[in-house]
């Protein structure tokens, strides 16, 4: 009986040695293949000229603008404009003309 236990755990030390290789050298292979695959997949170096440029990136999102600052503009007479004076986003001072009526087209209110 104990000649036959020593065999079944020499068959299972034997066994367990094999699944081991087995193991160890599918993981090896698994491995080798990735390296070839990742180095395979064009190997060739791909060169560019640097361009000092500029960078424009757009950027979209929904929302609603305000301005900071507002004003609202009365006149003590009605007309035509006939020219602005002014552009946007252009400083003003006070007292500076930011349109002129036609001369021809404007009542006294």
């Amino acid at each position: 009986m104990i000649a036959m236990k020593n065999v079944l755990t020499h068959i299972s030390k034997r066994k367990l040695l094999g699944w081991l290789a087995a193991v160890l050298l599918v993981g090896i292979a698994v491995i080798i293949l990735a390296f070839s695959q990742a180095r395979g997949s064009g190997g060739e170096l791909e060169y560019a000229t640097l361009v000092k440029g500029t960078l424009i990136q757009t950027v979209e999102a929904p929302g609603n603008a305000r301005a900071r600052q507002s004003a609202e503009l009365t006149w003590k007479t009605t007309g035509i404009v006939g020219e602005v004076a002014i552009h946007t986003g252009q400083p003003v001072e006070s007292g500076q003309a930011l349109i002129n009526l036609e001369k021809n087209h404007y009542l006294p209110v």
